[in-house]
């Protein structure tokens, strides 16, 4: 991650459902994580079906850029993500 002076935050935050809710916040990896922070597997719990990712970068210099693959596994078999079904 790029590390900035700038009051942007530079970070990937994870939260379980669809909504960025701060209550419902799982992990954050940002510049000052830990190797183990970074590899460590996030999940939601066991209520959710659905884990809302938020992505928020600042400017960089020319040499760097941002790369995102997302993927989403398992569509939730109801059509209705954290309804339960």
């Amino acid at each position: 991650m790029y590390c900035t002076t700038a009051r942007l935050r530079n970070a990937i935050e994870m939260y379980n459902g669809e909504y960025f809710d701060p209550r419902q916040l799982i992990g954050e990896i940002n510049v000052n994580s830990t190797l183990r922070q970074r590899r460590l597997r996030y999940s939601t719990s066991p209520h959710y079906d659905t884990m809302g990712i938020r992505v928020t970068g600042s400017p960089a210099y020319g040499d760097y850029g941002f790369i995102a693959e997302i993927v989403t596994l398992p569509q939730s078999p109801s059509g209705r993500p954290d309804f339960g079904a």
